[in-house]
């Protein structure tokens, strides 16, 4: 969408043949914005479900409800971190100024091994940033659970993206080969009093 506001009229073509060569908003490219909110393209979901892929942003408002959302390393056979539906992200509205007490919590049974060495359950993550940078993170590495008190005041009215990601799937010396493919987590942010 900002590309596309520098290209003239034919590298605005160019561009459209390129992310119609990797349907990416197909059938118009041109209606392509920051949120990907028209994208179409769900890698066919072969290995994930539609819910894990689309849509790239989901809307959350930090009003302390909880909401639930998966993750899935199908499509990463090298167990790199960075496939489709390995990340999730959210588009957070703030609705009053503050510091947020944030809470993701896996719900899907990570079945515990014999092997003592192995990190055998689920390490939920996230970053929040506004304007490219984080200002908010949980990386606990606490099992199952990422609770936290955002390090920054959010202030209403600003657009904050998070990415709300399993660290076993990036995790390649220590995640078990029987490590669930798909992992949800119910999450939840509240103004702190």
């Amino acid at each position: 969408a900002e590309l596309r506001l520098m290209l003239d009229v034919n590298d605005q073509a160019f561009l459209d043949s390129q992310m119609e060569r990797e349907r990416i908003n197909d059938p118009l490219e041109s209606s392509v914005d920051i949120w990907a909110s028209t994208e179409n393209n769900d890698a066919l979901t072969v290995n994930a479900r539609q819910e894990e892929v689309l849509p790239l942003y989901t809307d959350y408002t930090a009003d302390g409800t909880t909401d639930n959302l998966c993750v899935n390393n199908t499509y990463d056979a090298d167990t790199g971190g960075n496939k489709v539906a390995e990340y999730r992200y959210l588009r957070l509205t703030i609705p009053t100024t503050g510091t947020y007490d944030v809470t993701i919590a896996t719900t899907t049974a990570t079945p515990v091994t014999p092997d003592p060495d192995d990190r055998d359950q689920s390490d939920p993550d996230i970053f929040i940033q506004l304007n490219g940078q984080i200002v908010a993170w949980g990386l606990s590495g606490d099992d199952n659970l990422e609770t936290f008190a955002t390090q920054n005041t959010l202030i209403a009215g600003n657009t904050y993206v998070a990415d709300l990601h399993e660290w076993r799937y990036e995790d390649v010396d220590g995640a078990p080969a029987t490590f669930p493919d798909v992992i949800c987590f119910d999450y939840s942010m509240t103004l702190v009093p």
